[in-house]
């Protein structure tokens, strides 16, 4: 063991000696195979995490390649090693791990947890804000996740509507246009959280692929007029919609249409300013 507490493939790893990692390999038991590659140092790390750490791209896949369901694992925080993996937004080796993961029998066990921890590989992929590439592969190998909610409850879609990822948005709108009416934890709708944002080109962006989100109503029967923290351009790009004159009517669970909301906050503002 090293200072940090790790066995010799952490070592390597840490040094991006592949020759070095085949080394220890090649003297290794097939107990030591099966078990050396997933073991962690003091910091949680297992070689795997440290490579991935260091942006040592060769140790990292051959570290991958010598023991694949080490992509499953999750650390202490819930993170899995794919996770990190995509974070890192090299295409080449996002494609080389979840073709080796998926080649080597991902029973259901182990892909609900990689769906379901504590933050899922497809906000990663979103969060590639320059790299639609990591997404398409994402989507292609593993296109449940696009079900997965992060740690607010909120699903794919609306995080990248909220974050402004517009050609996020375009691509999954086209790809899973019903991922459009899955509500999130907080019962609102991915259009809701890119008005509430004020970014007027996604919220066209949902109109022009998926016009029904217009009618979309929260839990609370509240339709995206009826968001008051909406920013100005939002809301005048809305009331200018004509299509959007079909929910004027519309009244949340309290009544109120989106009129009566505005009528309102237009007095509190007058009482306020007075």
């Amino acid at each position: 063991m090293d200072r940090f507490g790790g066995n010799l493939l952490h070592i390597a790893a840490r040094l991006d000696r592949v020759d070095l990692l085949k080394l220890v390999v090649q003297f290794m038991t097939s107990d030591e195979l099966g078990s050396l590659p997933f073991k962690r140092n003091k910091d949680d790390d297992t070689a795997l995490d440290l490579a991935l750490k260091a942006k040592h791209k060769n140790a990292a896949m051959y570290l991958f390649k010598l023991a694949p369901k080490c992509s499953y694992l999750l650390n202490r925080f819930g993170v899995s090693t794919s996770y990190r993996t995509i974070e890192l937004g090299d295409e080449d080796l996002v494609r080389y791990i979840f073709q080796l993961m998926l080649g080597n029998s991902m029973d259901s066990s182990t892909r609900k947890s990689l769906l379901k921890a504590k933050m899922s590989v497809v906000y990663a992929a979103v969060k590639s804000r320059n790299n639609l590439g990591i997404l398409e592969i994402l989507m292609e190998e593993l296109p449940d996740c696009i079900e997965s909610s992060n740690e607010q409850g909120w699903k794919a879609l609306s995080y990248a509507a909220y974050e402004d990822y517009l050609d996020k948005c375009r691509y999954i709108l086209k790809k899973f246009p019903e991922a459009s009416r899955k509500n999130d934890r907080d019962g609102s709708f991915p259009i809701h959280k890119a008005v509430g944002a004020g970014h007027v080109y996604i919220v066209e962006e949902f109109l022009s692929s998926c016009p029904s989100t217009i009618y979309d109503v929260d839990r609370k029967g509240r339709t995206i007029l009826h968001i008051r923290y909406a920013k100005a351009d939002v809301f005048s790009y809305l009331t200018k919609k004509e299509q959007v004159e079909n929910i004027f009517h519309f009244k949340d669970h309290k009544g109120r249409t989106f009129i009566d909301l505005a009528q309102q906050f237009k007095n509190c503002t007058n009482i306020l300013a007075s």
